[in-house]
């Protein structure tokens, strides 16, 4: 749902990736024995693994800022769809993660990066992004990212082949469907969420650990491209008091220091290439 609403509401995009985090963290906290209700905030969960230590910093990044993107765009409907962009590679790091540390596959790797179909309001800068996205996949040998990638583009072109009208009606028709059955499942997650607690309660402690040093070694193999670390980075800064924009302070833009201003300018021109 967060890749469908990419297309025309950044804003319920992110709300969307808030959701999938918040489960992500809440699940965590119950294989572990750490979550006091399901009821608990998404917040009060984050810090209580976080102060355990059974949360990873390389996640607990991740899920933070999905926290904290969802949060802004819930309550004051603000979100881009570069943020959008960024949010969705980042909720993609967080699920490999818990895939690999929860779904009994460590193994497992992922291909590229599949990105959604181009917004209605796509900058010049996205769309760029969005393009370079297809090239890695287009190149790359995994097969399942480049059949996602195939049928996202033939179904792009129905949509174009029907009217308008009868598209945007189908469309709507199918993700209302779809909602219906997500709110459904969120109700089943629930229940799933007291009996994973109640295992950790009755599992020796001696498991939970090895569960939680599986989980930081899975933690250091979070890959993300230049692009998505930029907004990582760019957030620790800025809650450090810093003036940073990684998109738009940048010295090829016209940004210089200023005397007495902590700002960070992206882009300085060196001998030996551009640095931060």
């Amino acid at each position: 749902m967060a890749e469908r609403y990419f297309f025309d509401d950044a804003p319920s995009t992110l709300i969307k990736l808030r959701q999938l985090g918040e489960f992500l963290t809440k699940e965590v906290a119950a294989r572990h024995g750490l979550l006091p209700s399901s009821t608990a905030t998404f917040d009060e969960v984050l810090r209580t693994l976080k102060v355990r230590g059974v949360l990873p910093t390389e996640v607990a990044n991740l899920l933070f800022h999905l926290k904290r993107v969802g949060n802004a765009a819930a309550h004051e409907n603000v979100g881009s769809t570069a943020d959008a962009l960024a949010a969705l590679k980042i909720a993609r790091g967080a699920a490999v993660w818990f895939h690999q540390s929860y779904g009994g596959r460590p193994n497992y790797r992922p291909g590229p990066f599949v990105p959604p179909t181009p917004p209605v309001d796509a900058t010049v800068a996205l769309k760029a992004e969005l393009e370079e996205l297809r090239k890695v996949v287009s190149v790359s040998s995994d097969e399942a990212a480049k059949a996602l990638l195939a049928y996202r583009d033939a179904e792009d072109a129905r949509l174009k082949a029907i009217s308008e009208a009868e598209a945007y009606r189908q469309d709507k028709e199918f993700w209302e469907t779809y909602a219906a059955e997500t709110e459904a499942g969120m109700r089943r997650t629930e229940a799933a969420l007291k009996a994973a607690q109640a295992a950790a309660e009755a599992a020796p402690p001696q498991q939970l650990d090895l569960l939680a040093q599986l989980a930081n070694r899975q933690a250091q193999q979070v890959e993300l491209d230049e692009a998505t670390t930029r907004v990582l980075i760019d957030e620790q800064l800025r809650a450090a008091g810093w003036t940073v924009d990684s998109r738009k302070l940048r010295h090829a833009a016209g940004t210089r220091p200023q005397s007495g201003h902590a700002i960070a300018i992206a882009e300085w021109p060196t001998d030996s290439g551009p640095v931060d």
